[in-house]
């Protein structure tokens, strides 16, 4: 069954439409102009009996946010920036790149460099409930 849902992308109120298992492999349904998500809308439940898909709306089309022109550009460059951004918010769950480590994981790095007990015993901390965020 599918769902429909907002998410807030670089100022823009994005609406999008998911159904299947998030554990089955992805499928992003990406409409043309001058349609939106909603002409998948017989294609979702049978590409759900086998896939997790997500089917969004572009600026200024669906029930996706139509901001004013003279604030937007409706360029394909930019609707690809806000799309890409969509697509990052929905599938990035953690850090891939260092610098979203944060200084707590400094100390982690040097255990993956000299591992000892000691070490790895700190390590069993890092997500306890009250550990701090920095």
């Amino acid at each position: 069954m599918a769902t429909y849902h907002f998410v807030e992308i670089k100022g823009i109120n994005v609406f999008y439409c998911k159904a299947g298992d998030p554990n089955k492999p992805v499928i992003l349904l990406l409409h043309g102009f001058p349609t939106s998500s909603h002409m998948f809308r017989e294609l979702i439940p049978i590409l759900a009996i086998d896939y997790y898909v997500i089917a969004p709306d572009y600026p200024g089309f669906g029930h996706t946010t139509s901001p004013d022109r003279e604030k937007f550009e409706y360029t394909f460059d930019h609707i690809t920036e806000i799309v890409a951004a969509f697509v990052d918010r929905l599938s990035q769950n953690g850090n891939v790149y260092r610098e979203g480590l944060g200084e707590k994981w400094a100390e982690r790095e040097d255990y993956w460099e000299n591992p000892t007990q000691e070490k790895r015993d700190s390590y069993r901390t890092a997500f306890a409930p009250d550990t701090r965020h920095h």
